[in-house]
């Protein structure tokens, strides 16, 4: 992943029907921008009619693409600009920004559009969480000098929970070991991962994560970021392919957003708090249904505080929304004297 968001070259096409015809492929480079937190990819186009078939096609909202490393898939395409070589001094190409990378896969065994499984890795929760793969102990002598110490890593039981639309929701302890043998790193973060039998969208099994980094955002007083991900996609033969994972919206703060003051500060408030399972599809409730009254309160995390004109209107829209829902099942929303 870190090859191709330093800048790879590579063959890349809108993604058309399945199986991916490699033949539509042109020449073209990818890279991450980091000022907009999106992918760039230009390709290629080698002569007027190619461009003017470019132009008079609808954006893609899928890319795929094949580079030195393997092969990708590039999703959530907000834009396309087509340069045109109209003076003959420069190659004529078409540029699209996306979201959303998965790397590590080979897009002519895609058979179907969907995935089955979306994870994200957010470091320095475990106390919002209350899990941990780790488990250490240490002894020393009578002086008080260390004399040995011992780390463990093993994943505890999954928090599980079930959501509508035949997807779970899984709060996990991950780790992994890499270095060499004098130089061991241990990288055991939080893993929340959307699952479901059947292939469905892969912003249906995003959205869940997006609103669990907010909840715990808002424990920990700044946004928080996942670092790194994966998704399972369906291939051949009924089986699916694990490829890794860059989307901005989880995994980017954007420039002026606050981050937590301290990961290693006791949150506002921890899953326990909350109920463990039962208060996360609370929330993912809460969300679906009163999202307009939520979003106030999250959106100074994820997209930065308004003017105070604008918060003032955000707070009473989300209040009247709040009122209206309930008038006819609650009688203090009836109350129009408050009004």
């Amino acid at each position: 992943m870190e090859r191709v968001r330093a800048g790879s070259v590579g063959y890349f096409s809108p993604l058309g029907t399945l199986p991916h015809d490699p033949t539509t492929d042109r020449p073209g480079h990818i890279r991450w921008v980091e000022e907009e937190g999106l992918f760039r990819i230009d390709t290629l186009l080698e002569n007027r009619n190619e461009v003017r078939a470019t132009e008079s096609s609808p954006v893609p909202h899928t890319l795929v693409g094949r580079t030195s490393s393997s092969g990708i898939v590039a999703t959530g395409v907000l834009r396309r600009n087509v340069s045109h070589n109209t003076a003959r001094h420069r190659v004529s190409t078409a540029t699209y920004r996306a979201t959303t990378l998965m790397h590590g896969l080979d897009p002519g065994s895609l058979t179907k559009p969907g995935v089955t499984e979306v994870s994200i890795r957010i470091p320095g929760i475990t106390n919002w969480a209350g899990i941990s793969a780790l488990t250490e102990s240490h002894t020393s002598t009578d002086d008080g000098r260390a004399l040995s110490y011992s780390i463990e890593v093993q994943a505890p039981e999954d928090i599980v929970l079930t959501l509508n639309g035949g997807r779970s929701l899984a709060v996990s302890a991950h780790w992994e070991s890499t270095g060499p043998d004098d130089r061991r790193l241990i990288f055991a973060p939080i893993e929340l991962s959307c699952r479901s039998k059947r292939p469905k969208e892969y912003y249906d099994l995003r959205e869940p994560l997006l609103r669990i980094q907010e909840l715990v955002s808002l424990a920990y007083e700044g946004m928080t970021i996942a670092e790194g991900g994966t998704v399972d996609l369906v291939t051949g033969h009924s089986s699916s392919h694990r490829a890794e994972l860059w989307d901005s919206p989880l995994m980017w703060r954007r420039p002026g957003i606050v981050s937590p003051r301290s990961m290693t500060e006791f949150p506002l408030f921890s899953l326990r708090h909350l109920g463990e399972a039962a208060g996360l599809r609370r929330w993912v409730r809460i969300w679906n249904t009163y999202g307009q009254a939520v979003r106030p309160l999250v959106d100074t995390l994820r997209i930065g505080k308004p003017s105070a004109p604008v918060r003032l209107m955000d707070i009473a829209a989300g209040i009247e929304h709040w009122v209206a829902r309930h008038r006819r099942t609650t009688q203090w929303a009836q109350d129009t004297s408050r009004t």
